[in-house]
């Protein structure tokens, strides 16, 4: 959970909501993104390597379509 605190995204992205899990992850970031390059480079700053497993996906609004 400190870890967590202490995230400090980068402009552009905005950190919407941080969530611990039970099974086969431990948390999950729900956050957005200009575009998908900012994205990964927020993900792989966060994502300690040898650490964490991450499992990325790209949410889009229902209304959208």
């Amino acid at each position: 959970m400190r870890r967590l605190k202490m995230i400090q995204p980068p402009p552009g992205v905005m950190l919407k909501e941080a969530y611990l899990l039970f099974g086969r992850f431990d948390g999950a970031l729900i956050f957005e993104s200009p575009d998908a390059k900012t994205a990964m480079n927020f993900v792989l700053k966060v994502a300690t390597p040898g650490v964490y497993k991450t499992e990325t996906l790209v949410a889009l609004p229902a209304e959208e379509f």
